[in-house]
């Protein structure tokens, strides 16, 4: 028994055999010194009446022992589990229990054998590896995130390169931005020319078709993002102020960022926080939208850019209308078409009555003026699919696909008729009426080409001149 009683001793675990009773027998130094019970006479003593002896600190666990006692004895069977033990006021120590009940040959009870080992410092260490854990899932989940960011911008950019229009630009932008900020709503607004006014070209809303959105128009001073020429988010805050463009009905948990290409301001990335979610824009989110907005901007500017020297290389700097290298491009294609499908083509030549009269009497500033106004009249009352062009000095060409003799016809005259209303002025001098000789074509009767055609219609204005102008011919 002394051999025993050294044995347990010598052990660091707490060490108790119990009798069927549930009262103490024996238990070693290291449950003794846990307890404070060092100075007790414990044996023969519950662990009900040993928590009104020691320290009551104890009590509840010394109380709360006796029901995992009663679990022992009920499973007839050794259960284990991990008890949270005060060591001081404060201060508490992890124990991996198990307790064995022992029964005689007849199933009645003999004893309990309680051991427990201090498992703190696993706990600790367990504790430690679990929010490592979490912290790698979370770095792997943030990696994972900007991988799916970068391809979407790596897409986003190709297919921003491919664009021919500003139109097909915002559609895509609509598109990623969906995708890169899921949970969202937004407008991409551009600066209108030489003014200080933006105008939303792109908007997206959840639950909302983009149609249904009224367009927003607001000027630079009414965004802080523009104020600072920097991001400027505003969260659960009442500290900073609110941007004056929020979309109507917007939370107001939101990012501005400036689109600026080469130190130019292009326009603004506004996104803001959906209403369906809880999740905060976060400093994540903050450099995604700036790293788009600089994607968005570089793209837009390099297809403004392309779009300037497409318009340099076709249209005229006057005014504004194709110029004749688009001109016998497109008649080219246009016949072709034309032949392919079986359709018609109207040419209509438009020669300015007495030109050299306006610049021998108002000066060649006021026929630029003439010229200008006149290119602005057509290209107004042309229909969608029509080109206007000016061919040379003050003669144009319109092209109407698709169009027949008699409504080519029936155009000219309606153009010729109108354009006396023009009301021309050049230096607060009106400079009169502007009349016209047309000539009009069509293909496949009056040509077989485009260069047939054209010659055609030159012919017919030719005539139209020839017969006192301000008329239009038909060619024979």
């Amino acid at each position: 028994m002394e051999l025993l009683h050294t044995l347990i001793n010598a052990s660091p675990d707490i060490i108790c055999f119990k009798d069927g009773q549930g009262r103490w027998l024996e238990a070693n130094q290291a449950i003794l010194k846990l307890f404070q019970l060092e100075k007790i006479d414990y044996q023969g003593k519950t662990d009900s009446q040993l928590a009104h002896l020691t320290h009551p600190l104890y009590r509840n666990i010394l109380l709360a022992s006796e029901i995992s006692d009663k679990m022992a004895w009920q499973t007839q069977s050794p259960i284990r589990q991990a008890e949270t033990i005060p060591i001081a006021p404060g201060e508490s120590s992890v124990f991996d229990v198990i307790k064995v009940p022992i029964f005689d040959v007849q199933g009645n009870r003999q004893g309990l054998m309680v051991l427990g080992r201090d498992i703190t410092k696993l706990k600790q260490v367990e504790e430690s590896l679990r929010h490592l854990n979490e912290k790698l899932t979370l770095r792997i989940d943030e990696l994972d995130q900007r991988r799916q960011e970068i391809t979407l911008l790596s897409k986003m950019g190709n297919l921003l390169q491919a664009c021919f229009t500003v139109a097909e630009a915002y559609r895509v932008i609509v598109r990623f931005m969906k995708q890169l900020f899921p949970q969202t709503q937004g407008m991409l607004a551009m600066l209108v020319d030489n003014t200080t006014e933006l105008e939303s070209v792109a908007l997206w809303r959840e639950n909302k078709s983009d149609e249904k959105i009224p367009k927003i128009v607001f000027t630079v001073k009414d965004c802080w993002a523009l104020h600072q020429n920097r991001l400027y988010y505003m969260g659960n805050s009442t500290t900073y102020p609110l941007c004056h463009h929020i979309l109507p009905d917007s939370v107001a948990i939101y990012l501005c960022v400036p689109l600026i290409a080469q130190g130019e301001l292009l326009g603004l990335l506004h996104i803001a926080q959906s209403h369906l979610t809880t999740e905060p824009l976060n400093e994540s989110h903050q450099r995604l939208a700036e790293t788009v907005a600089d994607q968005i901007a570089l793209a837009l500017a390099n297809l403004k850019l392309r779009q300037n020297l497409q318009n340099q290389s076709t249209r005229d700097p006057l005014t504004g209308l194709y110029n004749r290298r688009y001109l016998e491009e497109t008649l080219e294609r246009e016949f072709h078409r034309a032949q392919r499908h079986n359709q018609t083509v109207g040419v209509i030549m438009v020669d300015i009555d007495y030109f050299k009269q306006f610049n021998d009497q108002f000066g060649h500033d006021a026929g630029d003026v003439v010229l200008q106004q006149l290119g602005q009249f057509l290209n107004e009352h042309i229909r969608k699919g029509d080109i206007a062009c000016r061919y040379g000095g003050e003669e144009f060409t319109l092209i109407l696909p698709g169009a027949a003799l008699e409504v080519v016809h029936t155009r000219a005259k309606v153009l010729n008729a109108k354009v006396k209303k023009l009301s021309v002025q050049h230096r607060n001098q009106n400079l009169g009426v502007i009349t016209l000789s047309i000539g009009v074509a069509c293909f496949p009767q009056h040509g077989s080409t485009a260069e047939d055609v054209l010659h055609a219609a030159d012919i017919a204005l030719y005539h139209a001149k020839a017969q006192g102008r301000d008329q239009t011919i038909v060619a024979n």
